[in-house]
């Protein structure tokens, strides 16, 4: 099933809503809620704390029980001096985040359908820094202040699909 039928399957129908939850401070540990991440599979969002308000930046998801670890290296540093990083996406592996800036929310899936949840979820939240899965808005030529404002998502707002 591909991220449009999941969107018009599930639109309006979950209760879920995405939870926000602090990821701790750099250095220190992984909150619990982080943590009881590891072996499941499912979707995260990651959302940054910015003078205008907080915005979500990234969706991923990981299809092979490797949640928390998946979650875990967008707050990570990457060292590269002196090192070439073969290049496994379309994106940087070495996209990283303040955690004391961040906040993040889960979803647990089964494996088989993190991908296309992902998809939906960037086509609804529009995240900053997601290079994949984006919609086209190439016929879209309005210039609407609105446009640049962040996209966010209130912890009470129902899931749309």
């Amino acid at each position: 099933m591909g991220a449009r039928q999941l969107v018009d399957r599930y639109r309006n129908r979950s209760r879920e809503r995405l939870r926000f939850r602090p990821v701790g401070y750099s250095g220190g540990p992984y909150p619990a809620w982080v943590r009881a991440l590891d072996g499941q599979s499912g979707v995260y969002v990651i959302r940054e704390h910015e003078a205008r308000g907080p915005r979500i930046v990234y969706v991923g998801e990981s299809g092979g029980d490797r949640l928390y670890s998946t979650l875990t290296r967008h707050f990570q540093s990457w060292s590269r001096k002196g090192r070439v990083y073969q290049k496994y996406s379309e994106h940087d592996p070495g996209l990283t985040y303040q955690r004391e800036r961040c906040d993040a929310a889960t979803i647990i899936t089964p494996a088989d359908r993190a991908y296309d949840i992902q998809i939906a979820f960037i086509q609804w939240l529009r995240p900053r820094d997601n290079l994949i899965g984006q919609p086209d808005d190439s016929a879209d030529d309005s210039n609407d202040e609105d446009d640049l404002a962040p996209s966010f998502v209130d912890d009470d707002e129902p899931i749309p699909f």
